[in-house]
């Protein structure tokens, strides 16, 4: 009986965030779509490229797993932090980032900024695929309620977290509009969901 209303709660607290999840991915695409088309080609170039060569030829989960494990280390000082962050945090993404922001500070001309945003979108590519098999591979399963919730709250995550990164590394992209979209729209989702629901 617990059990049952555990996995009808999960499955309820997906439902919910799903305007959340939504409004987010559809924010961050407007925010995307304003920028430089030749970077922002370079980065959903990365994305797909890593889909196709994980479908089609092959997948580098040991990368993946490395890249975890170290992330899960920095945040040992807290057992559910570092549990969180192993599942949740783009660690290669993150330190492309990072990486891409000192060539622009130190005006490193040698390195291409171009080929760093590809493997960022590739890098998160990798990760948010590797994130849901290695979920849907251990006691979460694809259908299984606190799969989508897990999945759905890591995803939003990492949107947030790539777009407040992007926020300080690229003058274009707005991280205050952006929240303020994925805010709005995601109270017009709820709103209109309301009024489906409870209109006479």
């Amino acid at each position: 009986m617990r059990d049952t209303l555990l996995i009808v709660l999960k499955f309820f607290g997906f439902l919910l965030i799903v305007p959340i999840l939504i409004a987010t991915t559809v924010s961050f695409s407007r925010q995307l779509n304003g920028q430089e088309i030749l970077w922002r080609n370079f980065f959903t170039g990365g994305m797909v490229t890593y889909v196709v060569i994980h479908l089609f030829f092959f997948q580098p989960r040991w990368l993946y797993d490395v890249g975890q494990k170290s992330s899960a280390n920095l945040f040992r000082f807290s057992a559910p932090l570092a549990m969180f962050m192993e599942q949740a945090f783009p660690v290669y993404t993150f330190l492309l980032l990072v990486i891409l922001k000192l060539v622009q500070v130190f005006r490193w001309g040698w390195f291409s900024q171009e080929i760093l945003i590809f493997f960022i979108g590739f890098s998160l590519a990798m990760h948010v695929i590797h994130t849901a098999q290695t979920l849907n591979e251990g006691e979460f399963m694809a259908a299984n309620p606190q799969y989508l919730l897990t999945m759905s709250l890591i995803f939003i995550f990492n949107i947030f977290l790539v777009s407040f990164l992007f926020y300080l590394i690229f003058p274009t992209f707005s991280f205050p509009d952006f929240a303020r979209s994925a805010a709005n729209l995601t109270r017009l989702l709820y709103s209109l969901v309301f009024k489906q629901l409870f209109s006479v």
